[in-house]
């Protein structure tokens, strides 16, 4: 476990490092090198012991925004409930997940402000083996607003420190739980007629992977990659939320970095 803690910390960096070296004039190089899913498998490849072995169960919970919510999801199942199923299977044992506090809209804010108040979610983070998380997307923009790249960059510091004081609250109540932090993607990026977007969101990613890459037991999971091309193709009517499609692909990456 430990090792592949740290390759995966690895994969996030050097995705980081490639956004950098685009910024730069790099945009060829980055693009014939990275192979984003050929190191998903790697990785996943490279486990040597499987993370729930000997386990009874799975117990997972999710807190965040609209993404660990499942918005856009004919299904209802989002992320999560995909995600669940996947485990279950690969782990061949039962699989539930007692808690879904996730909440259309919700900022870093209002998710530190639930950990500290809301009824029920340090019961349920208490009895968690894995805990999943989205937060960010509404610090950052929101659906509906003109998206305006310098207030997005300009919002990224507030939120960081927000991210880092819910990592640790969740720490602080489940020791145990290993901690996964789901990157962002850009569902702007086809937008043409505005610049900037893609390192925008990065900008946020590596904010993030600053945050999750010191602590133990704590997973930032990139998925920018996932939707970067072609990202009509996963993206619900809304145009900025995950389709069922777009939600697979994100439970498939957790999946493969639990083998």
């Amino acid at each position: 476990m430990q090792r592949s803690k740290w390759l995966w910390r690895a994969i996030a960096a050097v995705s980081v490092l490639f956004t950098l070296l685009f910024v730069a004039g790099f945009a060829y190089a980055v693009k014939t090198v990275v192979a984003p899913h050929g190191a998903i498998r790697s990785v996943a490849d490279a486990r040597e012991e499987a993370p729930f072995e000997g386990e009874d169960s799975i117990e997972i919970v999710a807190l965040g925004d609209s993404l660990s919510f499942g918005y856009g999801d004919s299904t209802g199942q989002g992320y999560v409930g995909r995600l669940r199923a996947l485990l279950e299977e690969q782990a061949d044992v039962p699989t539930h997940v007692v808690g879904n506090f996730a909440v259309n809209g919700y900022t870093t804010e209002r998710v530190l402000a639930d950990l500290k108040d809301r009824e029920g979610i340090a019961e349920a983070l208490r009895r968690a083996d894995i805990v999943l998380m989205t937060a960010g997307g509404n610090d950052l923009v929101r659906l509906g607003d003109e998206i305006d790249v310098r207030t997005f960059e300009a919002n990224i510091p507030d939120a960081q420190a927000h991210i880092r004081e819910i990592l640790a609250t969740i720490r602080d109540v489940t020791p145990r739980a290993h901690i996964y932090y789901i990157g962002l993607y850009n569902p702007f990026i086809e937008y043409t007629e505005i610049e900037g977007t893609s390192l925008a969101v990065q900008a946020w990613n590596a904010a993030v992977f600053e945050a999750t890459e010191p602590l133990t037991d704590t997973t930032f999971v990139p998925t920018f990659d996932l939707f970067q091309h072609g990202v009509g193709r996963f993206l619900s009517s809304d145009r900025y939320h995950p389709n069922d499609e777009g939600y697979a692909r994100i439970a498939e990456r957790l999946a493969a970095l639990m083998k």
